[in-house]
């Protein structure tokens, strides 16, 4: 049997309706499940879901990289892209122990997490990051740079004969309007990741653009 491969950040992983999280433990309904499960049984195929919570594109990138040689002739691959100025930082601190090479980061967000940040570099190394972040990240030649990266890996991936879909939340949610773990919950929980509702949303939006072979969705 061959693969689904979604490669992608939050909306990818499934934020909020994984069972570790208080909105699955509460609203969870027997038969819930994620877009990219329900995506991958309509079309027949093994999971594989790389996806990661508040990742960059540079790790989404970095992942497709490692499987590179699983992918297999005839496997469908999904990539998420992410907001552009995400970036990562490698991890110096003994106390985190990486797993991989892509492990071996740690993804400064909107805001940089002021905990983490602290715990794992030195004042002055934390003060770098921040200016960085303040001053450069949102800087438009990121998504270029990205953007040139994401395109050439479509691109070989399809030399392989494998069928890809390039998709983007960031400019996704501005057009359309998926059901919302704080529209489910009436705003019991503040959190614009997809619910369960939205995954099926999803699920069906995502499959009639494969169906109809938009590769650049």
């Amino acid at each position: 049997m061959n693969n689904l491969w979604a490669f992608g950040d939050s909306f990818t992983a499934g934020w909020g309706c994984t069972s570790e999280f208080e909105y699955y433990k509460k609203y969870y309904k027997e038969g819930d499940k994620l877009w990219v499960e329900l995506l991958a049984e309509e079309m027949g195929l093994t999971l594989s879901n790389i996806g990661k919570h508040g990742t960059s594109n540079d790790y989404i990138i970095d992942s497709v990289i490692l499987n590179w040689k699983k992918i297999k002739q005839n496997d469908f691959v999904i990539i998420g892209k992410t907001l552009s100025h995400r970036f990562d930082i490698p991890i110096k601190s003994e106390k985190c122990v990486p797993i991989g090479l892509a492990d071996r980061w740690v993804t400064v967000l909107d805001k940089f997490n002021l905990e983490k940040g602290y715990d794992l570099f030195n004042k002055e190394e934390f003060e770098t990051v921040v200016n960085f972040n303040y001053h450069f990240a949102s800087n438009p030649l990121y998504k270029e740079r990205q953007n040139l990266r994401y395109d050439f890996l479509v691109k070989e991936l399809e030399q392989k004969q494998i069928k890809v879909y390039l998709w983007d939340w960031t400019s996704l949610h501005t057009k359309l309007k998926f059901n919302t773990i704080q529209m489910d919950t009436n705003n019991e929980f503040i959190d614009a990741h997809f619910s369960f509702k939205g995954h099926v949303e999803f699920y069906k939006w995502i499959s009639k653009k494969i169906k109809n072979e938009n590769k650049i969705i």
